[in-house]
């Protein structure tokens, strides 16, 4: 298992890629980068070359090393930016726009008069025309969208530059030229009829406007000053704007400025003035300005940053002007980092301080950290204007550029107080410099292959704890290497390489971008932001976003070698950030496989890899891919003496994975207490045998569960949750997924799911809902396999209510509602079965009881009770007693008292039980109620009694007792209703 890869590979295929790398070191010419030092003409120096008739528009194209010329006579023409020599290609009526699409290495020319827009193959010249609004006039290619955006009349349109899919989105009146800014990720049209520009963001189309000079035409982007100019034709000015305040300065040049392009060599803006028939070079910090003189009315202009050199078309005399933009000797090599720290960064400019502070620069200054033995060319050693060398901070700084994805920045050369050289020349080196950071000799399959086995040998084996890219240090354990991941669990590099072939879908392309656009990228698809770089050290900001939206491939590390080495180092240190050296049991017998402790770990290591909680079949394509080696990699085979083909393949055959989705943290616990997932107050515990939860994915597995288990989730926030729970068994899936649930902080919902039950049909969850985390359960609801809320239906009651007269009828309305709907709604009436629109009549006097409970889809449940009274109609107390209160009555006397009760119908009601209290008033104040005696043998107690003849109810009241004064007489009925009256006793 310790064989060196390298060795186990295919000579052939060896052979193949030396040839490979030979051939192509032969065909291109590598003078701009030779060893000694390249000399630019002196500033104005001027060549021109004849093109087609009336050229407008000016692009350069740095892979075929040409300019192209887009013109009114109906062509395009490419032109050798060494030799001139001319090639033309037929396209639209009148090109106002041209620019050159770095990633499908195309040309794209606005079609003013035919509205289309042209694409055109730079090395074929084949060519697809695209339909497009009113008067196409600008176009700027957008390497973060993968977009061309083109300047209709009072839109811009956004092309995906792959599909031709097109949306438009509105700017100014008459937009002209186009501008992409790759800072604050925008794209800036200049709108001549509204005097404005429009700042336009490349992924929402919101837009901000921007005033200007008269008729703003062209614009250019300075990514030194972050500045966007434009050269208003209408006021002989540029504008130089801020890209994020929309400060704006003019300068005045010539007149009719038309054509405007940045030159990032001598920090200079290049406008065409096309009556004045000159081109102006402004210093981009002084606004200091140099006029040239090129042809007749000169329209168009591009920087060409190989010649070093700004190309102007000029219409009239049906040339193209090629003017050296001057500045120092550049001496140009390709340069290792140096550094025993780890990292460099390169930066957007010199110095680590803001100029005249000692105030760091912000973050945003720093374009990437590369790690120690990154090769860069190094561009320049002195300032490019004034020939000096750039001390700052105490450092010599360098201009770079990384060759592997174009970026172009300032790094530190020289500490000035040591004198340590950290971009050091070596003259010997400068081919095996080449090899490393140039992507060229690794555009196939066959020719990155051996290094991908070279860097998984190199990782593999090393111990030393360097931090240079091809050292073994990298790693977060007391070693600082991987050692005690490999070592500890055993892992078999031939496990890398199957994740490495799997991940990369066979092509081992490390630009691929993963096809879920979840941010996975090159051939270890690299996901998480927190782990690219994280063992390599490389951190390429500008492409931190890549591959999380539709964009096929990312340079983040590029097919460079030193690219494949990074990549696969970054991969080795997430395998170690899954990996954790812990068995809750010694070993697993399952049928006839034994997992093994290392077994266990290799399993949960390679699970965790992914990066997902729900990983689908993630082992098992590992497990074919470890099976199949030999197809990603011809000549290599794992033996597979541990069998952990079949061990991966069974274990991702069963499974249970679980998943959160804020704002909630999970555990998963089973029988016996033991918990594996994170409660929020302590360490992630992983006491299950055979789990993992990976805190990074929010979720955990457990492998061959075998015992019930409840899940419980934990509020942390207030919000809504989702949660999912995947069971496989014997290759057999099953889910359960909450959506939307809401949650407050300590509230705790357990789950518990019985997947026979839920195989049947049935309401197989059961989950007990603790609203404060006190540990009592609030309330039970039982649901299916999905639950999409938790909330009890609402229950309505319309009638019965409020109060009805005995007999009386009415319609029966009540309803329940739920965002799931309702499954069960049933109601009684004291105690009687009622349906909803049933009629029903009011034949219990006093309080009626109307019970309902509600059931929704989800299985949650209400129960609501509403209460009426059903009363009799009366009149009070009839004669003699006085209902005004003035009856005065002697002492000793009986006292008839009378009162009678009807029903809705006025028919007298003879079953009422009512009963008869009397009270002593004294100063207003009405004493205790006290049970009268009665002169009647036919009284019982204090009871009235009815008296048929007079359909009344009657009690013969003794006043022998009741003393002198007034007193409160009070019939209390079986509706609840009272009658009351005050007599006088003399």
């Amino acid at each position: 298992m310790s064989q060196n890869l390298i060795s186990r590979f295919s000579k052939v295929s060896l052979i193949r890629t030396i040839g490979s790398i030979i051939l192509l070191f032969s065909f291109f010419s590598f003078v701009d980068i030779a060893f000694a030092q390249v000399v630019n003409s002196p500033a104005g120096t001027r060549t021109d070359y004849a093109v087609g008739s009336y050229p407008t528009v000016v692009a350069f194209d740095n892979i075929t090393n040409s300019i192209w010329v887009g013109s009114q006579s109906y062509t395009v023409s490419k032109i050798d930016i060494f030799t001139g020599t001319k090639v033309d290609y037929s396209v639209g009526v009148s090109n106002n726009g041209i620019a050159f699409d770095s990633v499908t290495n195309s040309i794209w020319v606005t079609n003013y008069f035919s509205r289309s827009v042209s694409k055109i193959n730079i090395v074929t010249g084949a060519r697809v025309d695209y339909p497009i609004g009113m008067y196409p006039a600008g176009v700027a290619f957008d390497n973060v969208t993968n977009s061309v955006w083109v300047a209709n009349n009072y839109t811009v349109s956004k092309i995906d530059i792959f599909t031709g899919t097109k949306v438009d989105y509105s700017v100014g009146v008459d937009s002209a030229g186009v501008a992409f800014d790759n800072v604050t990720n925008s794209v800036w049209v200049a709108n001549v009829g509204s005097g404005t520009v429009s700042k336009v963001d490349i992924f929402s189309g919101s837009r901000v406007d921007y005033p200007v000079g008269l008729s703003p035409y062209r614009l250019a982007f300075d990514s030194v000053t972050n500045s966007v100019w434009v050269a208003n034709v209408g006021s002989g000015t540029v504008s130089k704007i801020d890209i994020f305040t929309g400060t704006k300065v003019d300068y005045s040049v010539g007149a009719y400025p038309i054509g405007i392009a940045f030159d990032n060599v001598t920090n200079s803006i290049w406008v065409t003035n096309y009556f004045s028939r000159s081109v102006s070079k402004i210093d981009i910090f002084t606004g200091t300005k140099v006029d040239y003189s090129v042809g007749n009315y000169p329209n168009g202009i591009a920087f060409d940053n190989v010649t070093n050199s700004v190309w102007v078309a000029n219409q009239y005399s049906n040339t193209v002007s090629k003017i050296a933009i001057g500045g120092p000797q550049l001496p140009q090599f390709f340069s290792q980092v140096n550094h025993s720290g780890g990292v460099f960064k390169l930066r957007q400019t010199a110095g680590t301080k803001i100029t005249g502070t000692q105030t760091d620069k912000p973050a945003s200054d720093v374009i990437k950290t590369v790690p120690a033995d990154w090769v860069l060319k190094v561009a320049t050693t002195t300032d490019t204007v004034t020939g000096q060398t750039i001390e700052l901070d105490g450092y010599q700084w360098y201009g770079v550029v990384d060759v592997t994805d174009g970026a172009i920045g300032w790094m530190v050369a020289r500490e000035i107080s040591t004198g340590t050289i950290y971009l050091p020349y070596d003259a010997n080196a400068q081919s095996t410099l080449d090899a490393k950071a140039t992507t060229m000799p690794y555009q196939t399959k066959e020719a990155r292959t051996p290094v991908i086995l070279q860097a998984v040998d190199t990782y593999y084996t090393a111990t030393a704890t360097s931090s240079s890219l091809y050292g073994g240090g990298g790693g977060h354990d007391s070693l600082n290497n991987f050692q005690r991941f490999i070592q500890g669990a055993s892992y078999p590099k031939e496990l890398v390489l199957a994740i490495a072939g799997h991940e990369s879908a066979g092509t081992l392309d490390n630009e691929i971008c993963s096809s879920a656009q979840d941010g996975g990228i090159g051939i270890m698809q690299i996901t998480s932001e927190g782990f690219k770089g994280l063992g390599s050290a490389l951190k390429n900001y500008p492409k931190t976003g890549d591959c999380r939206t539709n964009f096929p491939t990312s340079k983040y590390y590029s097919n460079a070698l030193q690219g494949i080495y990074a990549n696969i180092k970054d991969g080795f240190r997430t395998l170690q950030e899954k990996y954790r050296r812990k068995c809750p049991d010694a070993q697993l017998t399952i049928g006839t496989l034994v997992y093994s402790c290392q077994d266990i770990e290799r399993v949960l290591a390679t699970w965790g890899y992914n990066g997902k909680v729900l990983t689908g079949n993630y082992l098992k394509q590992i497990s074919n891919s470890l099976r199949d080696l030999s197809i990603y990699f011809p000549g290599i085979d794992y033996a597979n003496n541990d069998q952990l083909i079949e061990k991966l393949k069974l274990a991702n055959a069963n499974r249970i994975e679980f998943k959160k989705f804020s704002p909630v943290e999970i555990e998963v616990i089973d029988s016996l207490g033991r918990a594996t997932g994170f409660d929020g107050t302590s360490v992630i515990r992983e006491e299950i045998p055979f789990s993992r939860y990976d805190r990074d994915a929010d979720g955990g597995v457990i492998f061959f569960p075998h015992n019930p288990y409840t899940y419980r989730v934990i509020g942390t926030g207030i919000g809504t949750y989702g949660f999912r729970v995947e069971f496989t068994q014997n290759d057999i899936l099953r889910t359960f997924y909450a959506t939307n649930i809401p949650a407050t902080p300590g509230e705790i919902h357990e789950y518990f799911i019985d997947w026979d039950a839920l195989d049947r049909g049935e309401r197989g969850v059961t989950v007990g809902i603790d609203t404060n985390g006190d540990g009592v359960v609030d309330r039970v609801i039982q649901s299916d396999s999905s639950l999409t809320e938790i909330d009890p239906p609402a229950i309505s009651v319309v009638y019965p209510s409020g109060e009805y007269l005995l007999n009386a009828t009415t319609t029966a309305q009540f309803y329940a509602t739920d965002v799931s709907g309702i499954a069960i709604l049933n109601a009684t009436l004291n105690e009687n079965p009622v349906i909803n629109g049933q009629q029903v009549t009011m034949v219990k006097p006093g309080v009626n009881m109307l019970e309902l409970v509600a059931m929704d889809n989800e299985g949650n449940t209400a129960t609501t009770t509403s209460t009426f009274n059903v009363l009799y109609a009366t009149n009070g107390f009839l004669s003699p007693i006085k209902s005004d209160g003035s009856g005065v009555y002697n002492q000793g006397r009986t006292l008839p008292v009378k009162f009678g009760v009807r029903d809705v119908n006025n028919n007298a009601v003879p079953s009422v039980f009512a009963y008869l209290y009397v009270a002593k008033i004294s100063d207003s104040v009405v004493g205790n109620d006290e049970i009268p005696l009665s002169t009647s043998v036919a009284d019982t107690g204090n009871q009235f009694r009815y008296d048929t003849s007079g359909q009344h109810y009657l009690f013969n009241l003794s006043t022998s007792t009741m003393s002198p004064g007034s007193w409160q007489l009070k019939a209390v009925l079986d509706s609840g209703q009272i009658i009351t009256s005050v007599i006088s006793i003399r």
